[in-house]
């Protein structure tokens, strides 16, 4: 019975490490485009503001 406890817990903190995991690596990618869009933002406020 133990065991089974043991099994059922270690498959859910298992799911959830994983699901954790997948979460961060699409909020990485995420920011990446962010820093992107900022930086092309920035190049062309500084475009505008030289004209």
């Amino acid at each position: 019975m133990t065991e089974l406890l043991f099994l059922l817990m270690g498959q859910t903190i298992g799911k959830l490490l994983v699901d954790k995991a997948k979460f961060l690596w699409g909020v990485a990618g995420k920011v990446e485009d962010l820093q992107k869009e900022r930086k092309l933002i920035q190049c062309l406020l500084r475009d505008a503001d030289t004209r």
